[in-house]
């Protein structure tokens, strides 16, 4: 055995040309096998054949895995940009990243960024980029329990007869609370701050008209605005808003001087129930901004 690996060891010694002229022709044949995936630039991951117009394609025999993007809180997406320009560039456009918290509420959604700004993914086709929105209410509201009721406040009905379901919009003025009686109440939380200028639209039905009956909140960070609180009737402040209507049904309409990220609406007294039948928005030309549902 030892005088086998003295010879080994000898011929390498000796065949060192040999030795060098094999390593060329290995890393030849590699280069040719490399090349042509090289100069096609496509690579594709768990298949051989790759699309024409993809650069990257990725197939799952089992159909059953999926792509993880980078998650980060919205304050390290933000950082991105912050880097960006202390480095003297500028975020590619297409860049894209899942917010983890960019939804409000600890809710995420996958972000790109437009060359502008960081967008959440969602085009209906109405030629405004959609705004999601998350719609929770207080645990013990006898209405609009169900995700099914939450959603008639995005889905177009603006008067209570358009309401297939209206019975579940009814926001109670007084429920039971081991802390004492108290009020039902609806959270609508944004995807992405609401900037200054543009409209929120809240639209409600009361049988009586004198008292209204309903309180809309602000809140931005987490923080409540104390001029943020809005009890509408028909001859109380209306903080800067409008209030119209057409018989029982009533839209109050107000132009944002303070961005927010939170809306809480819910009856104003114990001793008021009101029909809250619809949310809109509007941008600072006044173009609609279609309201998605994300959970």
């Amino acid at each position: 055995m030892n005088k086998k690996k003295l010879h080994l060891f000898n011929l390498h010694h000796t065949s060192s040309v040999g030795v060098l002229m094999f390593r060329v022709t290995l890393m030849a044949i590699m280069f040719l096998i490399v090349f042509p995936y090289m100069g096609s630039a496509q690579v594709g991951i768990g298949t051989k054949d790759i699309n024409t117009s993809a650069i990257l394609q990725v197939e799952t025999s089992a159909n059953d895995k999926g792509i993880l993007l980078p998650r980060l809180t919205k304050e390290q997406r933000d950082a991105i940009n912050t880097n960006a320009a202390a480095a003297s560039e500028t975020v590619p456009a297409g860049l894209t990243i899942y917010c983890t918290d960019c939804f409000g509420a600890g809710k995420g959604s996958i972000y790109y960024y437009n060359s502008v700004e960081w967008r959440p993914i969602d085009n209906t086709g109405t030629g405004k980029e959609a705004m999601y929105v998350l719609i929770t209410n207080r645990s013990n509201n006898e209405h609009l329990n169900t995700l099914a009721d939450r959603l008639l406040l995005i889905d177009g009905s603006t008067t209570l007869a358009d309401q297939a379901n209206s019975s579940e919009l009814r926001l109670n003025g007084k429920i039971p609370n081991p802390n004492g009686n108290t009020t039902e109440n609806v959270n609508i939380y944004f995807s992405e701050d609401i900037p200054i200028g543009y409209t929120y639209r809240v639209y409600f039905n009361v049988s009586n008209p004198g008292d209204l009956g309903l309180q809309i909140r602000h809140k931005l960070n987490s923080t409540w605005y104390n001029n943020g609180q809005h009890t509408i009737n028909t001859t109380g402040d209306l903080r800067g808003g409008t209030l119209t209507n057409v018989g029982d049904d009533y839209v109050y309409e107000q132009t944002l001087t303070y961005a927010i990220d939170r809306m809480r609406v819910r009856s104003s007294t114990f001793a008021d129930d009101v029909f809250f039948l619809e949310v809109k928005l509007f941008d600072d030309n006044g173009v609609e901004i279609p309201l998605v549902y994300n959970d």
